[in-house]
C-alpha cells in the first residue's frame, strides 16, 4: 500500500474526548493519539450518537519499549477497541486490517509470477558489518556467458561463480526468482559443497546483522535521525524480508525435490529444524506465522517417509515361477531354470541397483 491513509477514530471517557488518528505506512499500523479536553458540562450534556466498533489484539513491538531496550519477559497481548461514525468507515478499516494480516501469504506467489512492483531504490547501510553477500560483481567472483540469458529470468547464464555469489544470485531480492538457476544449483552443488555447508550458507544469508539507524546516516550533516530511521525500515522491508523469503523458497524446493540429502544426514534435518524453531525466525512474526509452519510440515512429512513414491504390486500381479526341469525347488541351478525365468530375475536385480541411483549422481558422476 503505497500511500498513507488516515481516518479519525474516537474513544470517549468521562473527562475528555480522544481523537485517534491511524496511519498506514509500509504495511505498518501506527496510532497517534490527540487528546482534546472538554468541559464537564459539555461532556455530561453531549448527545448520544450511534457508533460502530471493532477491536484488534496485538503484541507490543520491542521498538516501543522506552529507551529502545528489550525486556526479558514475553510481551503481553493487548486489545484496542475503535469506534467509527459510519458503517462504511468500519467496513473500510476491517478490509485494511484483514489485508495487513494476510498479504504476506500471497506476496511470495506474486513475486514468483512477476506481479509485484518493480524494484525501488534502496539505501544500504554504510557498514556491512561482516555480511558476506554484498561483494560487488567482478571477474574474481562471477563470470557470465556472453550474449546469453536464462530462459526463466532476465539474468545472464552463469559460467562460473563463488558459492557466496551463487547463493546471492539465487536469493536476490529484485525481479523474478531464477527457477532455472535454483534447479541447476540444487542438482549439482554436491560436487563442490556438502549439504551441511550449504545449509550453513543459507542460514547466514537469512541472518542479517543488527543494524541501527546510525548505519544509514551519510556524511551529510543535514540528514535527520527520522530520515535515517526511515531508510532503515525501508531496507528491512524491501530488501531483508524479500531475501529471507527467497531463502525459504530454496529450502522448500530442496526438501521437496532432493530430500535424499536429509534422509542420509540426520544432522541436516536437526540443523534445519533448529533454525526454523530458533531465535532468528522467532523474532520475525509474519515469516514465523505464514511461511515456517508449511516448511516444518513438509520436513516432518518427508522425514516420516510420506510422499515417497514406490512401486508396489500385489502378489496376484507376479507371474508364476517357471521351474523348467528343476524338480526340487531347493536344488536348482542355471541349467535347470527356465531361460525366461532367469531373464526375469536378472532384470529384477538390475532394477534394484538402478533404483539406488540418485538424480544428482547422474550429473556429478559420483556415488
Amino acid at each position: 500500500m503505497k500511500a498513507s491513509k488516515t481516518l479519525p477514530l474516537r474513544s470517549i471517557n468521562e473527562e475528555y474526548r480522544l481523537k485517534r488518528v491511524v496511519f498506514l505506512l509500509q504495511h505498518r499500523f501506527v496510532l497517534v493519539d490527540h487528546p482534546k479536553p472538554v468541559t464537564k458540562p459539555a461532556a455530561a450534556g453531549g448527545t448520544e450518537e450511534e457508533m460502530y466498533t471493532f477491536s484488534i489484539e496485538y503484541l507490543p513491538s520491542p521498538d516501543t519499549v522506552e529507551g529502545g531496550a528489550t525486556v526479558g519477559t514475553a510481551p503481553i497481548k493487548q486489545r484496542i477497541t475503535f469506534a467509527t461514525k459510519s458503517l462504511l468507515d468500519k467496513e473500510e478499516w476491517m478490509l485494511i486490517l484483514i489485508y495487513l494480516q494476510s498479504y504476506h501469504m500471497f506476496e511470495e506467489y506474486l513475486s514468483l509470477k512477476g506481479l509485484t512492483d518493480t524494484a525501488e531504490a534502496i539505501h544500504f547501510p554504510q557498514d556491512h558489518r561482516g555480511y558476506e553477500y554484498w561483494q560487488p560483481d567482478s571477474d574474481q567472483v562471477i563470470e557470465l556467458e556472453e550474449n546469453s540469458e536464462s530462459s526463466s529470468s532476465e539474468s545472464h547464464v552463469i559460467r562460473r561463480a563463488t558459492l557466496n555469489k551463487l547463493i546471492e544470485r539465487m536469493t536476490h531480492y529484485s525481479g523474478n526468482i531464477d527457477s532455472r538457476l535454483m534447479k541447476v544449483f540444487l542438482m549439482t552443488f554436491r560436487s563442490f559443497c556438502t549439504p551441511l555447508h550449504l545449509l550453513t550458507k543459507l542460514i547466514s544469508r537469512f541472518n542479517f546483522p543488527e543494524y541501527t539507524y546510525v548505519d544509514f546516516q551519510t556524511d551529510d550533516s543535514m540528514m535527520s535521525v527520522a530520515q535515517a530511521q526511515l531508510r532503515k525500515r525501508e531496507f528491512e522491508d524491501k530488501y531483508c524480508r524479500k531475501v529471507r523469503l527467497r531463502v525459504l523458497k530454496v529450502m522448500t524446493t530442496w526438501i521437496e525435490n532432493y530430500f535424499h540429502d536429509f534422509g542420509k544426514c540426520p544432522e541436516l534435518v536437526n540443523g534445519l529444524r533448529d533454525f526454523l524453531n530458533g531465535p532468528s525466525v522467532d523474532k520475525l512474526y509474519d515469516i514465523k506465522k505464514f511461511q515456517v509452519p508449511n516448511l516444518l510440515k513438509q520436513l516432518d512429512r518427508r522425514s516420516r517417509g510420506e510422499g515417497r513414491r514406490e512401486l508396489v504390486q500385489s502378489i496376484e500381479d507376479y507371474p508364476e515361477v517357471l521351474w523348467h526341469t528343476a524338480r526340487d525347488k531347493r536344488e536348482f541351478n542355471i541349467m535347470t531354470l527356465h531361460p525366461l525365468e532367469l531373464a526375469r530375475q536378472i532384470t529384477l536385480y538390475m532394477f534394484s541397483l538402478y533404483m539406488r541411483i540418485e538424480p544428482w549422481e547422474l550429473v556429478t558422476g559420483t556415488g
